[in-house]
């Protein structure tokens, strides 16, 4: 049986993840199902949708992270006081980076562009997580 990456990492997340976070993988690799896995097309569908799209978008960004693909946090987060948006790259920035420097340096990133307490409690969150390396447990 050959598992692709986006396969691996969809059962990892069903086998140690909160429901929340299940779904929305799901909802990112249904989306990659759809679209033959091709990031350029996933990356195509973001840049249309408008920021209050938040429903829309976050699959998105969760399907490119899945890809192994860098979404900006500018175009992920295009409301820096959505918590849930906050919480999604966040997951998508531990689904593609394996340096886990980089990723406490980004974390650092998203705790400063916060902008409101939910959106930062969520990033103080990942911080925590990411220092104890328990980095599967970002949405929940």
């Amino acid at each position: 049986m050959l598992v692709d990456r986006v396969d691996a990492m969809t059962a990892i997340m069903d086998a140690v993840s909160p429901p929340r976070t299940t779904t929305l993988m799901h909802s990112a690799r249904a989306l990659l199902g759809h679209v033959l896995r091709d990031g350029g097309v996933l990356r195509g569908v973001l840049a249309t949708l408008p920021p209050t799209r938040g429903d829309a978008r976050r699959p998105l960004v969760l399907a490119l992270a899945l890809l192994g693909e860098a979404v900006a946090y500018e175009e992920a987060v295009p409301r820096p006081d959505d918590e849930m948006d906050t919480a999604v790259y966040l997951l998508s920035l531990v689904l593609r980076e394996s340096d886990r420097r980089m990723l406490q340096r980004e974390v650092l990133r998203v705790i400063a562009g916060a902008a409101s307490a939910e959106a930062r409690r969520t990033a103080n969150e990942a911080d925590r997580l990411v220092g104890s390396g328990m980095l599967l447990s970002l949405v929940g």
